[in-house]
């Protein structure tokens, strides 16, 4: 994106599929995966705080940011990008204020793009030369690659969310715990193959259907299987776990904003135990009907 990164934007970095092919070749991504997404974590963290302080974008200070991971397109192939959703302004810790930005946006998200890259592929190369990297097999030049995506233009789509921010926590609140395709969008499996909707996004957002062979479509669901223990939700700055509540109060403070009101938790009443009439019976929760196998001819 050539524009600028809003305030209260979801700035979303992409990673280019040169690292992350739809193919099988070139999978660097696919022989270091925890690292090199964790390093996607880090970077953008890096890269974000980094412009937070530059005084050419009259904030300096920090930042505080949510970043979610998702690593599927609506085909699901690998398409691994962050979504940040980042309030507009940043936190002078020191001066105990805060700070908005000068413009009705944060930062321009072509430069944003370009220092990522520059960062990125940096850290890939340090670590290409320390030898800490599993290489695919075959002849692939990995340093000629980071070459030649250094030449290459990044995405940072940088959107303004127009319904408020709210809007934004929903939208990515849908998709914290999803997994690449939900049980909704497989229409039929039968003589091996299967078949599935899909949102055409190119194509003004069109609902089709694509068929794949079951060994396809398996392989590429297991693509998006993320190491185990990996977080692929992270808080950054002054949001960051250990800090954010102090750092709350304080900003609520600068700004003379009164903390929101956490509605009361509903009293637990127990009901009457059918067996003996007491007020024993506590329910934690119901188990739902459990899907059935697949129907087979």
């Amino acid at each position: 994106m050539a524009g600028p990164a809003h305030a209260r934007a979801d700035p979303r970095p992409v990673l280019p599929r040169r690292l992350h092919p739809a193919t099988r070749a070139n999978p660097l991504l696919r022989h270091n995966r925890e690292t090199l997404l964790d390093l996607f974590f880090r970077e953008v963290n890096a890269t974000l705080q980094e412009f937070a302080r530059d005084p050419q974008w009259k904030l300096e200070g920090q930042l505080g940011f949510l970043a979610v991971l998702h690593t599927w397109s609506q085909t699901l192939v690998e398409h691994v990008h962050l979504h940040c959703a980042v309030p507009g302004g940043a936190w002078r810790k020191n001066a105990h204020t805060w700070a908005p930005p000068a413009r009705n946006w944060l930062f321009r998200a072509s430069s944003l793009a370009d220092r990522f890259r520059n960062r990125y592929l940096r850290a890939v190369r340090r670590r290409l030369d320390r030898g800490t990297l599993v290489l695919p097999a075959g002849t692939e030049d990995w340093n000629d690659v980071c070459a030649r995506l250094a030449a290459t233009d990044w995405i940072v789509y940088a959107k303004k969310p127009f319904a408020g921010p709210r809007q934004v926590l929903e939208y990515l609140g849908r998709y914290t715990h999803k997994v690449a395709i939900s049980d909704y969008r497989i229409l039929q499996l039968e003589d091996g193959r299967v078949t599935f909707r899909y949102r055409d996004r190119a194509d003004g957002d069109t609902e089709k259907t694509m068929t794949l062979s079951a060994d396809a479509f398996i392989g590429r669901f297991l693509l998006h299987i993320l190491p185990p223990g990996f977080q692929k939700i992270r808080f950054y700055g002054w949001m960051a776990r250990n800090v954010r509540t102090e750092n709350l109060r304080h900003i609520r403070q600068a700004l003379n904003v009164p903390p929101p009101d956490v509605p009361p938790k509903p009293p637990r009443i127990a009901p009457d135990c059918p067996a003996c009439g007491k007020a024993t019976l506590l329910i934690e929760g119901l188990i739902g009907r459990a899907r059935g196998p697949p129907h087979r001819p």
